[in-house]
């Protein structure tokens, strides 16, 4: 056997191992959890990126409208979803998540940090270049396909990119004004206590300068 038949079996033996994994774990939140379908797949969705067209939910997901509505239409009775008209385009339907659509907790939510949280960083840096080599590589093998499933892909392909940038650009806005906080709140150094014998004088105002983050 060569190394990469050794590889291959290693590679699916995770794929398997993470199944049964998720399997556990959504068993255990019920129709919900379940991200691959149904209202499950819904809600990991939206949890990535709030606030989706009806149109762009249904050809990231790779089904007809129509299907997802009725999907939707139980979503929204239960409360979990809302819908609204887009203020740019009163015929778009967008779709948002409720307060109680926000509250629930995805068990894939818990996979990266299962999966890759043993690794420290330069190992993960190390793996995700090692994954983009082989993306590349099967993208070769797919450049036959139609161009309806190319245009499908490309578009999931820049939802999900477009919906870690809002992420990360949400959690970089949370994190300011906390670290402004820590600034503002450290304790200031006392002035120092004038020589002996010298007449006293107020210490000189500390100058206040604005904090510096990053």
């Amino acid at each position: 056997m060569g190394r990469e038949d050794e590889l291959f079996d290693k590679y699916m033996l995770i794929r398997q191992m993470v199944e049964a994994v998720r399997n556990k774990n959504t068993s255990k939140a019920g129709p919900l959890g379940d991200t691959t379908r149904g209202r499950g797949r819904v809600l990991a969705l939206l949890k990535q990126k709030d606030g989706v067209s009806t149109k762009e939910m249904a050809t990231v997901m790779g089904i007809r409208v129509s299907s997802l509505n009725e999907v939707l239409s139980k979503m929204e009775k239960d409360g979990f979803v809302e819908r609204s008209a887009s203020p740019d385009d009163r015929r778009v339907m967008l779709v948002w998540l409720t307060d109680k659509g926000k509250a629930i907790e995805l068990p894939d939510q818990h996979m990266p940090q299962i999966i890759f949280g043993t690794l420290n960083q330069g190992a993960q840096n190390q793996l995700c270049m090692y994954f983009e080599q082989m993306i590349s590589s099967l993208q070769g093998e797919l450049e036959e396909e139609g161009e309806a499933i190319k245009e499908a892909r490309e578009q999931r392909s820049e939802f999900f990119e477009s919906a870690k940038q809002e992420q990360t650009s949400q959690q970089q806005a949370q994190s300011q004004p906390a670290a402004q906080a820590q600034v503002s709140s450290a304790p200031r150094p006392a002035p120092a206590a004038p020589p002996t014998g010298a007449p006293f004088a107020p210490p000189t105002p500390p100058v206040s300068t604005p904090p510096r983050i990053g």
